[in-house]
């Protein structure tokens, strides 16, 4: 194909999956793109414009080629000098190691013990082994949304339109629902978010303002190092690493409608405020980010509430859920804290209902810097007067000297019964109720979507009722129903399903899912370029997802053991 045999492609995809070296060139008039065309590489810009100039008149100014390199900015400079940085001190320490002091803050970025916490199966004595199952939900919503996110890829496909249409048929619907899974990691982040703040409000030694400034402070560091680097990456990295006919238009993927260079929304990024100020994300699919992150600064409120009186800390999420939704109603707005809030809360409800109800703020805050947690066992003495062990219970916050003197039964159950739930889903018949009615709920949901869903792509009018119940059953019946069936696990139930979700092979896993979910649309966008795929089918399509996964999973532990853990250490 030479320049001078230049045909106007019918669409990207026609260009993409073309068999000719080509290259898909954008024209415009100023700033605005006015038309594009699918050009040879054979093709040097100055003859692509005069191409363009001799088809659709001389005021076009300026032609960009996906094959156009990308030019290099001060800001982009220092940006490949701080991810050199990154990058070299863990290999500094791992080559320095054995001279830096047992206490040197260097070894927060050592290669081997940061290796070893990730697969390390840890299990935190004042949550237990049933909340680990939470980790396998983590790692299982993320998967759903990978698998989501893939439908960039669709439109590269030959057969688009068949692809379009088996991605939202009557039996895959469910993975085009991805983004509802978004609401049981708000409805994780408040369940554990609210155990994290009640320990945090305990620890610290002064008036209420301080104590919620610092853990401000403390949630941002937390999650803020990683989140810079994987911007810095995509601003310097990815784009001198993609190619291909379609890299200009999808690499706008990753960076929304205000391009790589992102520095005059840098401050509203960085403060996770973006949602809030024209939503001009860096990196859009962060609006995750800004949302989870407002919604934390909201948890010691809920906190002193609880504190006071468990009724009145329900009181105030009743009301909390009960604005949101009617926000939701008159004017729905995707990234917004105020109408994502309603699965956030029903996770912290959820969290102190299952927590024992404190006598005294004093008693509360005394558990906190107890001894660690001890098994209690109580033992029975069969006719022979051997011993036998009956019930192992682990509990924690228990004072060793007096749990030490307290051999008996009456004594034993004593404190279980004191560290017993308010809610403990004993009554089998009661958890079957949840299961069901859950689970209810969470199809109603994706039916919901579908019937959206399958309208919009037939281009058929989506009327205001269908509109508003799909997103009330968003918010409200999605964290309904991830309430009624989580809900028992954590309490302890679920039988064989809870203990294969709590294995300690997810652990690792489910430490990846923040980083791995900054890093997989980059992993996606760039596949997406560089190999497109020619057909679409279901095997190509899922071997697809299993690379794209194995590849963001891998980028993601480098991010972990660099960046991540370190900055956790030196916290």
């Amino acid at each position: 194909m030479r320049c001078s045999d230049i045909e106007v492609a019918k669409s990207l995809s026609d260009c993409i999956s073309s068999r000719h070296p080509v290259k898909w060139c954008d024209a415009f008039l100023g700033s605005e793109n006015v038309t594009s065309a699918c050009m040879s590489l054979e093709c040097t810009s100055s003859s692509v414009l005069t191409w363009f100039q001799d088809h659709y008149g001389s005021d076009i100014t300026s032609v960009r080629c996906s094959d156009d390199p990308t030019p290099w900015t001060l800001g982009s400079i220092i940006a490949w000098i701080v991810m050199f940085m990154i990058l070299c001190v863990p290999i500094f320490v791992y080559l320095a190691q054995g001279s830096l002091k047992s206490d040197s803050s260097l070894l927060a970025f050592s290669l081997k013990r940061n290796i070893k916490y990730l697969f390390a199966v840890n299990v935190s004595r004042d949550e237990g082994e049933h909340f680990q199952l939470l980790e396998a939900l983590r790692v299982l919503s993320l998967l759903w949304i990978v698998w989501g996110h893939m439908q960039i890829l669709l439109p590269g496909f030959q057969n688009e339109e068949v692809a379009v249409k088996e991605v939202i048929n009557s039996y895959s619907y469910f993975a085009s629902a991805y983004f509802v899974s978004v609401g049981t990691f708000f409805w994780i982040s408040g369940f554990l978010g609210a155990r994290s703040v009640s320990r945090q409000m305990c620890r610290y030694k002064c008036n209420v303002l301080t104590k919620m400034l610092l853990i401000a402070f403390h949630r941002f560091v937390r999650i803020s190092p990683v989140y810079l680097t994987v911007m810095l990456f995509a601003w310097t990295v990815v784009p001198r690493i993609g190619s291909g006919p379609g890299w200009n238009q999808y690499s706008r993927l990753l960076t929304g409608s205000i391009g790589f260079e992102c520095q005059p929304h840098l401050i509203e990024n960085v403060f996770f405020i973006s949602n809030y100020t024209g939503n001009n994300f860096c990196l859009p699919w962060t609006w995750y980010l800004a949302v989870d992150f407002q919604l934390y600064l909201t948890l010691p409120l809920f906190h002193l509430a609880f504190e006071s009186s468990f009724f009145k800390g329900v009181a105030l999420s009743i009301s909390c859920i009960t604005t949101s939704l009617l926000l939701v109603m008159t004017s729905d707005s995707y990234v917004g804290a105020h109408t994502r809030m309603t699965p956030f809360i029903l996770g912290l409800l959820v969290s102190w209902y299952l927590k024992k109800e404190p006598l005294s703020k004093e008693d509360a805050c005394e558990k906190v810097h107890q001894k660690p947690s001890i098994l209690l066992i109580e033992i029975h003495s069969d006719a022979n007067n051997s011993t036998t062990l009956t019930n192992i219970q682990n509990v924690e916050n228990t004072n060793f000297d007096e749990a030490k003197s307290s051999s008996d039964t009456s004594n034993t159950e004593e404190v279980l019964s004191e560290r017993r739930s308010f809610f403990s889903f004993e009554n089998r018949f009661l958890r079957w109720a949840c299961y069901i009615f859950g689970t209810m709920c969470l199809f109603i949901v994706v039916d919901t979507y579908k019937l959206v869903a399958l309208k919009a792509t037939r281009n058929a009018s989506i009327s205001d009722s269908e509109l508003l119940a799909w997103r009330l059953c968003r918010e409200f019946v999605w964290g309904i129903g991830v309430t009624l069936v989580v809900g028992p696990f954590v309490a302890g139930h679920g039988g064989w399903l809870s203990r294969l979700m709590s294995q300690s092979f997810w652990s690792p896993f489910g430490k990846l899912t923040y980083t791995t979910y900054l890093i997989h649309p980059i992993v996606i966008v760039v596949y997406r370029c560089q190999y497109p795929v020619e057909w679409f089918s279901w095997r190509s399509y899922f071997s697809c997802f299993i690379l794209l996964t194995l590849v963001s999973v891998t980028s993601a532990v480098g991010f972990f053991i660099s960046v991540e853990r370190p900055a956790d250490q030196l916290l």
